[in-house]
C-alpha cells in the first residue's frame, strides 16, 4: 500500500536509514547502561544504580519511538544489532571491571557522541519537511543533553573506586 503523508519515497527512505543508524547506537547505549546498572559497586552504589536504571528505561522508550518512526515511514526497523561498526557508541569490554569513574566517563562520552549524531541527522533532514521526525529528534537531543549533565555531575564528584 502506498503511503500518502506528504513525503516522497526517497525522502522517507533517507530518513528511515538515518533513523536506523541512530537506533543501532541507542540500542548499544541501552545495553551498556543496563550492564553498568547491574555491575556498579562502591559507596555510590544506590544513587548510580538508580540513575543508570532511569537512563536505560528512558533509552528503552527512545529505541521504541525510533523504531516506530521508521515504521511510520513505511520501512522495517532494523532488528539485528550484531554489527558494532554501525554504532557510534564505544564497545564495552565485558571482561574487565571498570571503576565508577570509568563507567561514568564512558556513558558521558557515548551520550555526547549521540548528541552530535542527532544534531547531524537534524541537519541532514532539515528542509525535507518531515517536521514530526525533526520534533522527535529535538526531544531525543534534549533528553541526551539532560542525561549527560546528570552523569557528568556524578563524575565530577565521584572519587575513583
Amino acid at each position: 500500500m502506498h503511503i500518502h503523508i506528504g513525503l516522497s519515497e526517497v525522502t522517507r527512505e533517507t530518513i528511515s536509514e538515518l533513523l536506523g543508524q541512530l537506533l543501532t547506537s541507542e540500542y548499544a547505549l541501552y545495553l551498556k547502561t543496563l550492564n553498568f546498572h547491574w555491575n556498579i559497586t562502591g559507596h555510590s552504589f544506590i544513587s548510580l544504580h538508580q540513575l543508570f536504571e532511569a537512563n536505560y528505561e528512558w533509552l528503552k522508550l527512545i529505541i521504541d519511538e525510533i523504531a516506530e518512526r521508521i515504521r511510520t515511514m513505511g520501512y522495517t526497523a532494523p532488528g539485528a544489532y550484531r554489527t558494532p561498526d554501525k554504532s557510534i557508541v564505544t564497545a564495552h569490554n565485558h571482561t574487565k571491571n571498570l571503576t565508577v569513574g570509568a563507567m561514568l566517563a564512558e556513558l558521558v562520552a557515548d551520550h555526547e557522541a549521540l548528541i552530535r549524531k542527532i544534531r547531524q541527522v537534524i541537519d541532514d533532514i532539515s528542509g525535507m519537511h518531515d517536521y514530526a521526525s525533526e520534533d522527535c529528534l529535538i526531544q531525543w537531543l534534549k533528553g541526551h543533553e539532560k542525561n549527560t549533565w546528570m552523569l557528568r555531575s556524578h563524575l565530577l564528584h565521584t572519587p575513583e573506586a
